[in-house]
């Protein structure tokens, strides 16, 4: 049986924490009775504030956040027994107690009543033509979603898709619900790569939600997963290290938050990811600080922006240094874990 889909925001917690209580999490998915992920305050079904909870009413009524759907955080160690269904216990090293985390969230989950909501993209075209065949095409200069199966991708429609990559070698199949803004897919993304440079045709169904679900119910698929972790993935790998069509690498621009360093690839641009985070200025400049190659830049721009997390600014300013080796050597550990996780994941499903 499927896990149904329920998230998390964190107020008060750091980027750091925020990395660190993500992995948390991951590790503890296997036994929890839901699949949680953590997302912005106002696409959550549950908070998890980090103060105390006689400290948190502030807080609460400042951000008017649902008491009900509050959990808090507690450094005050007591057998486990001992806590409150809503209070997560923090060890002194900063890290949710597994066990903590598994109890609070399975009985929030199954306890306490919320709309169920998933997260928005903020991606707007336009609709798209029922069926249709596309063909990938490339460009020498600049990366254009346009011409790619992206396009579809981009468009915020409330359509539900089937997308058939097929070559001499077989085919695979795609389902994306542009509702709840997730995707299905019969393989990895790492495998599905191989389909998007062919010129073969990529056809495109728009079926009914009833279709939809009957056909993703008899197909072996793994979990459900963001249609923003796909849409990074494709258009990085689509940009193949040429800049989005019509931008320039002079401008000013800086990542609102970051992108999710699980998705196949993205890991190794922790300190990519972390500079644009804490600093505003053109990639060229950034590419040089980072020393990660321009290409890779623009890839990793073109991705994040075509997910709506990159904001232009009207002046550059830096102000954090490059990840300090300590702090990317342990991002590194927890996208390597996390990517552990996953792999192994698919290997068992």
């Amino acid at each position: 049986m499927k896990k149904t889909n329920k998230f998390l925001s964190l107020i008060g917690f750091s980027e750091s924490q925020t990395m660190t209580f993500s992995a948390i999490l991951s590790l503890a998915e296997r036994t929890l009775k839901h699949s949680w992920r953590i997302v912005e305050r106002d696409e959550a079904d549950f908070f998890v504030l980090s103060t105390e909870k006689f400290e948190s009413e502030f807080i609460i009524s400042a951000k008017n956040l649902p008491h009900e759907r509050c959990i808090f955080c507690t450094h005050q160690h007591r057998p486990e027994r001992d806590y409150e269904n809503n209070v997560l216990f923090i060890s002194t090293g900063g890290l949710p107690q597994l066990s903590s985390l598994v109890k609070v969230l399975n009985y929030q989950a199954t306890n306490i009543n919320c709309s169920e909501q998933a997260p928005a993209d903020n991606l707007s075209i336009t609709p798209i033509m029922d069926r249709h065949t596309i063909v990938v095409l490339n460009d020498d200069d600049f990366f254009d979603p346009d011409r790619s199966f992206l396009k579809t991708l981009l468009e915020n429609t409330t359509d539900f898709l089937i997308y058939r990559f097929t070559s001499p070698a077989g085919s695979i199949k795609l389902y994306v619900d542009f509702v709840k803004k997730i995707y299905y897919c019969e393989t990895s993304l790492k495998d599905l790569k191989s389909y998007f440079f062919i010129k073969n045709a990529i056809i495109i169904d728009s079926v009914s939600e009833i279709e939809w679900h009957d056909a993703v119910e008899q197909a072996t698929l793994p979990r459900s997963q963001p249609l923003a972790n796909l849409i990074w993935y494709v258009a990085f790998e689509l940009s193949n290290g040429r800049l989005l069509y019509g931008h320039s690498d002079q401008d000013n621009v800086y990542l609102t938050r970051w992108p999710d360093l699980g998705v196949e690839g993205c890991g190794k641009y922790i300190k990519l990811a972390a500079f644009m985070r804490n600093n505003v200025t053109n990639l060229t400049v950034t590419a040089s600080k980072t020393n990660v190659p321009l290409p890779a830049v623009y890839s990793f721009y073109n991705a994040c922006y075509l997910i709506g997390i990159v904001e232009k600014a009207g002046k550059s300013e830096l102000y954090a240094k490059v990840l300090d080796e300590d702090k990317q050597q342990l991002l590194e550990k927890i996208t390597n874990r996390l990517k552990e996780i996953n792999n192994h994941k698919e290997a068992a499903e």
